[in-house]
């Protein structure tokens, strides 16, 4: 299993599987930046940090 945090609606970002509980709780409250196409930067919030079943994904 791979956590996966959720930066906008339905888009997902992978994070280390070695990302311990409290390093999750400590991003999940930080602000994050995205940079468009264009450079600009847009300030955003982490939606949620999920788990993500690989092998399941795979079939």
């Amino acid at each position: 299993m791979r956590p996966m945090m959720e930066i906008q609606p339905g888009l997902f970002v992978p994070l280390p599987k070695s990302l311990t509980l409290d390093e999750a709780d400590l991003l999940a409250k930080t602000p994050i930046r995205l940079y468009g196409k264009d450079g600009e930067v847009r300030f955003g919030k982490i939606l949620g940090i999920t788990l993500w079943d690989e092998e399941k994904e795979r079939g």
